[in-house]
């Protein structure tokens, strides 16, 4: 996506931000800053009901946004939180598919001589919508993936169990199994006694 962003837009400085909808906020899957991947830090934000910068604005309203010129004016025109540094010009579009915003694709200038313009925000619109259907099948196959991992290990435990006649080794297999289907650092089985 990247690429394609600068070779089209002359842009370096630019990132893709996608919703996690678990855990409700943006994170930064890419951020390059004049042509280079930025520190880790600069790359997650929560999102909350409130619209605090223009990146937030796009996500929440699903519309793009062009600010050609005196961000920080318009930023706060807004009542939105100016982009750190020297913007010059910033423009940012939603990632939709279908009916759902996956995320936020932003550009921004700091040169002086540079600014955004209705034909650059246009270009970044087409970019999205191409990359929002690949983010989108990536998504999917991820989800598919996560699927077969489970079905495949819901197969061996059934496998193990049916194999078995053992209740030391159906215990065993359960703690075994649940530890694993469900990533949980620690599993307890209580067995119910008719004697108490």
């Amino acid at each position: 996506i990247y690429q394609q962003v600068r070779q089209i837009l002359a842009v370096e400085n630019f990132s893709v931000a996608l919703y996690e909808e678990e855990r409700a906020r943006l994170e930064y899957a890419l951020v390059m800053r004049k042509g280079q991947p930025a520190p880790s830090h600069d790359q997650e934000t929560i999102v909350s009901r409130y619209i605090k910068t223009p990146t937030d604005y796009v996500h929440q309203t699903g519309k793009p946004l062009l600010i050609s010129q005196q961000v920080q004016v318009t930023a706060d025109a807004m009542h939105l939180q100016a982009p750190g540094g020297d913007v010059t010009s910033w423009m940012g579009v939603p990632l939709i598919f279908g009916e759902r915003i996956l995320g936020v694709l932003t550009a921004y200038c700091d040169d002086q001589e540079r600014r955004f313009g209705d034909k650059d925000l246009r270009l970044l619109n087409i970019i999205a919508d191409s990359a929002s259907v690949a983010i989108a099948n990536a998504i999917l196959y991820s989800r598919q993936a996560e699927q077969l991992e489970l079905m495949t290990i819901l197969n061996q435990i059934v496998a193990m169990l049916s194999g078995t006649l053992s209740a030391e080794n159906v215990l065993d297999t359960v703690i075994s199994s649940a530890s694993a289907l469900s990533q949980a650092n620690a599993v307890a089985v209580y067995l119910h006694s008719e004697d108490q």
